[in-house]
């Protein structure tokens, strides 16, 4: 193997330490902070359902993150510039198919999902 992938020396650095550090710092005070406004809601917070859906009482804001975050793993992330180099820009009408299957499904099947109070899009309930 190349030095250059596997170096005989490879560790972290501080910095790589620091960022981690900073990393989980964030994920600490974010998680606090929401514990401590969230008092109120903490009687009422039972069960299954209200663990998953929040009480359907979330800011617009964190909902769309944590579905950016989970839409854009990391495997996405590094394959996309591959796959575009392998086979050209005609992987980016993938891209653009986003702008109408988004749309179809925040205003076709989300509001049925709601409607049935479904949490789940493979929720079967009989």
């Amino acid at each position: 193997m190349s030095d250059f992938i596997f170096p005989e020396d490879s560790h972290l650095h501080w910095v790589d330490y620091l960022v981690f550090g900073l990393f989980l710092l964030i994920n600490i005070v974010v998680g606090a902070a929401v514990a401590i406004t969230n008092k109120k809601n903490a009687a009422k917070a039972t069960g299954t359902q209200q663990f998953i859906l929040g009480g359907a009482d979330i800011h617009p804001f964190p909902v769309a993150l944590s579905l950016i975050s989970s839409f854009m793993s990391a495997i996405y992330i590094v394959s996309t510039p591959i796959e575009s180099y392998n086979f050209g820009v005609s992987y980016g009408y993938m891209g653009l198919s986003y702008l109408v299957v988004f749309p179809m499904i925040a205003y076709l099947m989300l509001p049925v999902c709601f409607n049935l109070k479904l949490s789940s899009i493979y929720e079967v309930k009989i």
